[in-house]
């Protein structure tokens, strides 16, 4: 008796269950629903363009982008610059690479000198990142703060609109716990590893804590928001408009944020370890 079995066989389309719609009616209705709330127009989609910002960019100055010594030679250099710096770290890298072996190496000065160098050097990616997300965070942040006014805006709010710290500090405090203790369970937790529902998750709590305090603390919620008004609001304080009268606000985000972030941490470790 032979059995054949057709591994060629394409599997069987599975079927759009009702759940699915019933998801992307609900979100569909949401985003039509902060869409009113927000006093959303389309209109302004195209007033984006007729913005006097965009005759800086457009049209393209096509004659400048194709010059020899605007794109061809920064090319040639830029090829140039990888050859030479990889060459350079081979020559570099091969004998420190010995003299940080203990086994090649056994002056135990030069063995320690040349570690603690290559330790350093190690620590170089993670505090170049560390530069280009507080640049992107910060220096950007102010930038795009700076922009705005630079387009017209005569006022700029960058604190909360109430008069109580301890409803501010209260509002801030628990939506960021709230939030991070979600970005924990969804992103970080074993039991939901891939799932496909933590975008909905954390993108539902912003849109809770911002409907709920948005109007007692901004929703915050996150230090980096409030960065880039706050310096700006520091250098001018003309800027600052808020029944919140104080030049420290970005401090009250940082410390509100902080504490709520804190004991998020650690209710979360508390229940994994006593799962």
């Amino acid at each position: 008796m032979n059995d054949h079995t057709n591994t060629s066989e394409r599997p069987v389309k599975p079927k759009p269950r009702a759940r699915s719609f019933l998801i992307a009616l609900v979100l569909l209705a949401l985003t039509f629903w902060a869409a009113i709330k927000v006093s959303f127009d389309i209109s302004t989609f195209w007033e984006v363009w007729t913005n006097p910002i965009w005759s800086m960019f457009w049209p393209i100055p096509w004659d400048w982008v194709f010059t020899k010594e605007n794109t061809f030679d920064p090319l040639i250099e830029t090829l140039q610059i990888a050859v030479a710096s990889t060459l350079l770290g081979c020559l570099v890298a091969l004998p420190v690479s010995f003299a940080m072996s203990s086994l090649t190496t056994p002056n135990k000065v030069v063995y320690f000198i040349s570690k603690t160098i290559m330790n350093l050097v190690r620590a170089v990616p993670d505090l170049f990142w560390a530069k280009l997300l507080v640049t992107a965070i910060g220096i950007g942040a102010f930038a795009g703060a700076y922009s705005i006014i630079l387009l017209g805006a005569d006022t700029l709010s960058v604190v909360s609109n109430t008069d109580s710290m301890t409803s501010f500090f209260m509002a801030e405090i628990i939506f960021t716990f709230l939030l991070v203790f979600v970005i924990l369970n969804v992103a970080t937790h074993p039991d939901t590893k891939n799932n496909q529902y933590y975008g909905l998750a954390i993108g539902l709590t912003v849109a809770a804590g911002a409907f709920s305090v948005g109007e007692i603390s901004g929703a915050v919620f996150n230090p980096a928001v409030s960065f880039g008004p706050s310096l700006l609001s520091l250098i001018n304080p003309d800027l600052e408009f808020s029944n919140l009268v104080s030049h420290n606000f970005f401090i009250y985000y940082l410390g509100a944020t902080a504490i709520g972030s804190v004991i998020a941490g650690l209710l979360f470790n508390y229940l994994l370890k006593n799962k």
